[in-house]
């Protein structure tokens, strides 16, 4: 075990405190973290242990944002001592409503969440603050490294928290198509659940037309995505890429593009290569000839209108004109 030197060498070392403030083992941040959290963030066992010796209160202390020194326990070292000097900290929530499975899901190693989840299995489907899961989590973007592994873990044990929505009725699709989202976590979701893809949020937009909205400046992030989409949930593009627009036409020209590309790379120089890349481009083009199809009977339909609109008009003038014909010689027979 560290001696009172070891220890306070250490913990200064770690707040970088400077002689006056610092207070020994008691010493806190100006939201009232104390050595536990440090120590628990580091993984640093033995400071855990001399913790829990001279000071064992600060174990299960609480930040000003009722964060638990689970929270930040980062390692499966720091969680083992934590189950066993402070087991019930392994599951609190702190004022956000969020766990330490909740929070190790995106924020810490995959071994981290997966320890916790396995215990706490029902907090996979937790839903605090904004109504987010952990999948949504993962999808936008926090997660620390292995990306996949964590969505499989959901997968295999949470499958229906992929179409599970957020207070704005976002799934972890539209998480994964936001301008911040993970192109790994798009392309997994879009292989395994692609009909979470047609599903739309509280203003209406599928994770397609999210993409959309942000393509004309990040165009480079929306291609990729969008040639993912392409690929796996083709129905679900947006109308307005296949408006005939120049700027759209360009962005759907480069989607097909990065398709082609990927195609070749996975199926070079093969007959698989050949059927496979055959019967996807006959897809997408199904899809946008149905789409433009579409569009174009929708104009058709308005010109119709505007024509027939038109035509009473004019029909209309002349019953009128008609009427009062007849009126004038009425008047003049009566005279």
């Amino acid at each position: 075990m560290m001696t009172e030197e070891e220890f306070n060498e250490w913990f200064k070392n770690q707040w970088g405190i400077s002689k006056e403030r610092f207070e020994g083992i008691y010493t806190r941040d100006i939201i009232n973290r104390n050595a536990a959290f440090v120590a628990a963030k580091e993984g640093n066992v033995n400071a855990l242990e001399y913790i829990a010796e001279h000071a064992p209160e600060l174990i299960v202390e609480k930040d000003n944002e009722n964060n638990t020194i689970a929270h930040y326990a980062k390692s499966i070292e720091s969680l083992k001592f934590i189950e066993k000097h402070a087991p019930e900290t392994l599951n609190a929530a702190n004022e956000g409503g969020f766990t330490p499975t909740h929070i190790a899901a995106f924020a810490w190693d995959f071994e981290v969440f997966k320890f916790l989840a396995e215990k706490f299995p029902d907090e996979l489907y937790n839903q605090p603050g904004n109504g987010c899961t952990p999948a949504h989590r993962i999808a936008e973007g926090y997660s620390e490294g292995d990306t996949i592994k964590r969505l499989e873990y959901i997968a295999e044990h949470a499958p229906e928290t992929f179409s599970m929505t957020d207070k704005n009725g976002s799934t972890p699709a539209h998480c994964a198509a936001g301008k911040d989202g993970r192109v790994d976590a798009l392309k997994f979701l879009a292989e395994r659940v692609p009909e979470t893809f047609s599903m739309r949020d509280e203003n209406g937009s599928t994770p397609a037309q999210l993409i959309m909205e942000y393509s004309e400046y990040y165009e480079e992030e929306a291609i990729e995505k969008l040639s993912i989409i392409a690929q796996y949930a083709p129905e679900t593009l947006p109308k307005e890429l296949f408006d005939n627009s120049k700027k759209n036409e360009k962005l759907l020209r480069k989607v097909f593009e990065v398709i082609k590309k990927e195609m070749k790379e996975n199926y070079e120089n093969s007959k698989e290569y050949l059927d496979k890349c055959t019967q996807k481009i006959e897809q997408i083009n199904k899809v946008v000839s149905d789409k433009k199809q579409e569009y174009q009977e929708k104009i058709k339909k308005a010109k119709n209108f505007n024509k027939t609109l038109k035509k009473e008009k004019i029909e209309r003038e002349k019953n009128f004109n008609k009427t009062l014909k007849n009126l004038g010689k009425n008047k003049g027979k009566g005279e």
